[in-house]
């Protein structure tokens, strides 16, 4: 590759943003079309932008160390968003670069030590249903009915130890009969469930996740292929982890009812009594409704909004939104479904939808232009 001159620097002009025939100002153009009409369409669009930062980091790759810092000084030194751009991330991916090549050498280097030391590893390793490695369900996120964001819930400092300790000797029995990935799906599921009775309810969206968190474990002991032991037990400690929800909560109340004449803390003390108690009798009566319908707290939306108008002190939401928060907890358990099915295919659009190239010869283009004015002439 040849140098860069200092006439190509000094003498080149300050912007290409007018006299190229492929503009910075195009390739923005085309990234913000290409993202607004994505919305719309199942067509996945390639960014003009990316593909121009991309040649022109090959080609700067490729340069000697005074052609780069030339080079560089040239795009810095420009009028053109798009050229300084480029040259902030060359010097980023030179960082990475550099970083990747260190920890290379330094897994060949441990490589040529463990050779050298006679301690291969186990070339008689088996992938199987006992060592494959697993992918842990995500947890649920709780739909905020009042559209609040930063969502966290209200816990102390007291764990129920007993009961994780219960969890983890049958977690331990799970993985010695399931296939990991059912142990994983199976035991995850009543963890989160437990996760989730720590919190002190205060709203009806604490009352919601909490029964949805029960359910989707319920869900899982239900389609699990695992012994009969195995699942009573998690049941029973699903159970144990409703009860002990309700227990915390009446401390709860409890202890903040003392420092309700407090006069630095007593308005506050008083809201959080109310919307407490408000939120256990709540909970209380959607668990019954919903144990003795026998169906789940999804097919409950009738449930949970005439129960909601007994319980006033928690609505603070128009009944559109308890449509919505069911609307979110079903999607949510229709990709866990997926989880316990092991069913991790492509995703539909990724598989079948048509590729809009237009923007790599754009940005192509683009970076070729800014290059001829690099180069000498």
């Amino acid at each position: 590759m040849s140098e860069i001159q200092p006439s190509a620097i000094t003498n080149a002009p300050a912007s290409l943003l007018t006299t190229l025939k492929g503009t910075s100002s195009n390739i923005v153009e085309s990234v913000t079309t290409s993202a607004e009409s994505q919305a719309g369409s199942s067509t996945l669009h390639i960014s003009g932008e990316a593909q121009y930062l991309l040649e022109v980091d090959n080609y700067l790759a490729n340069l000697n160390e005074i052609g780069q810092e030339k080079a560089l000084e040239y795009l810095s030194q420009s009028n053109d968003p798009l050229q300084k751009k480029a040259a902030v991330h060359f010097v980023q991916s030179q960082v990475a670069r550099t970083q990747l090549s260190e920890q290379t050498q330094d897994l060949l280097a441990l490589r040529n030590r463990v050779a050298a030391s006679g301690h291969e590893l186990d070339t008689g390793f088996e992938l199987n249903d006992l060592t494959k490695v697993v992918v842990m369900p995500q947890e649920t996120e709780v739909f905020r009915l009042d559209g609040k964001k930063d969502f966290y819930p209200v816990q102390l400092n007291t764990r129920n130890t007993e009961l994780t300790k219960e969890l983890d000797a049958v977690e331990k029995t799970a993985y010695e009969q399931l296939d990991n990935q059912d142990a994983a799906n199976l035991i995850g599921s009543v963890r989160y469930s437990l996760n989730a009775s720590e919190n002190i309810m205060l709203s009806a969206d604490d009352v919601i996740h909490l029964q949805y968190s029960a359910d989707r474990a319920r869900e899982a002991i239900r389609t699990i292929d695992a012994p009969v032991n195995i699942k009573s037990k998690l049941t029973e400690i699903l159970n144990k982890g409703l009860n002990y929800q309700n227990e915390k909560q009446t401390q709860f109340i409890s202890d903040t009812q003392q420092f309700v004449k407090d006069g630095r803390v007593g308005g506050a003390a008083t809201e959080d009594v109310r919307l407490a108690t408000a939120a256990q009798k709540y909970n209380n009566e959607l668990r019954s409704s919903i144990a003795a319908s026998n169906s789940s707290v999804l097919d409950s939306g009738g449930i949970i909004k005439r129960l909601l108008i007994d319980n006033s002190d928690l609505v603070r939401f128009t009944s559109d939104k308890v449509d919505e928060a069911l609307s979110f907890y079903k999607q949510d358990l229709s990709n866990f479904q997926k989880v316990l099915k092991q069913d991790y295919s492509q995703p539909e659009y990724l598989v079948q939808s048509p590729i809009d190239k237009s923007g790599i010869e754009l940005g192509r283009e683009y970076a070729m232009n800014v290059i001829k004015q690099i180069l000498p002439s």
